[in-house]
């Protein structure tokens, strides 16, 4: 008797209470990674449009009877400027490649010199899960000094005579692009795939370190969006620590010692 009801019914329903918890764990766990990633998306987009603001100031603020004073390494200030301003046209180009080739749209009549081309037919590239991974493939792939140095002028060469105008315009541009477009959305690098809400942080890190770099340049003080714009920045900064690197710089954040000489992330 004991081996036929009561057992079995109760056998099965606490199978049956068991599948119902795993799927509410299951159904709890995605709405808390959901919840993740929707905050890490209005995150990065406020970074972005403060990084931005602050940019789009303090390159208004350069007087054009100085822009070729030397600025950074061999770059002049114009070549500065050209440089950082890339963090917009990578930003809608890495965006379009990524768009299926149903989808995209026509060309606007911008410059193609720096576009992404599509992966060699068989190879997909690879997916980068965050700001970072995206980074460190960076900066052992694309960081060709003489390329960087190049691509630098050949952007500043391109912003006219008004570099101010013409960098207001691209940051007007990129901002409405940004607007519109959901954080999921898929962007291609020359270094792998990943999404907006993922790339978009480099972009703001790009702005706001050679805003930096710009205010230095022309004697200014970084204007408050800038400012704005540093918690970040360090947060990312880091999360690209890695190893040894994590105790240099936390002895040397703490006045235990100074950093060692050249010592960067990037």
């Amino acid at each position: 008797m004991c081996a036929s009801g009561r057992w079995t019914d109760g056998a099965d329903w606490a199978e049956r209470a068991d599948a119902a918890d795993g799927a509410d764990w299951a159904e709890r766990a995605d709405a808390t990674d959901a919840a993740v990633a929707r905050s890490a998306d209005r995150q990065s987009r406020r970074w972005f449009a403060a990084a931005s603001a602050g940019f789009v100031e303090i390159v208004g603020s350069c007087p054009r009877d100085r822009l070729t004073d030397p600025a950074l390494g061999e770059w002049t200030l114009r070549d500065l400027v050209g440089h950082a301003s890339r963090a917009y046209l990578t930003l809608e180009d890495y965006l379009e490649a990524g768009r299926p080739a149903c989808a995209a749209g026509p060309s606007d009549g911008r410059q193609d010199s720096h576009r992404t081309p599509e992966p060699t037919a068989g190879r997909r590239p690879p997916r980068l899960g965050s700001p970072t991974a995206y980074l460190l493939a960076a900066r052992s792939g694309l960081a060709d000094p003489t390329a960087v140095r190049d691509r630098g002028r050949v952007a500043g060469e391109a912003l006219g005579d008004n570099p101010g105008q013409a960098v207001a315009r691209l940051a007007a541009r990129a901002v409405a692009l940004v607007a519109r477009t959901s954080g999921d959305a898929e962007v291609l690098t020359p270094v792998g795939r990943m999404v907006l809400s993922d790339y978009l942080p480099t972009r703001a890190f790009e702005l706001t370190v050679h805003g930096l770099d710009i205010a230095r340049a022309v004697g200014r003080r970084p204007p408050a969006a800038l400012r704005v714009a540093l918690r970040p920045a360090l947060h990312l900064c880091a999360d690209l620590l890695s190893g040894d690197d994590r105790m240099t710089v936390l002895v040397a954040l703490t006045g235990r010692a100074a950093l060692p000489h050249r010592f960067s992330l990037v």
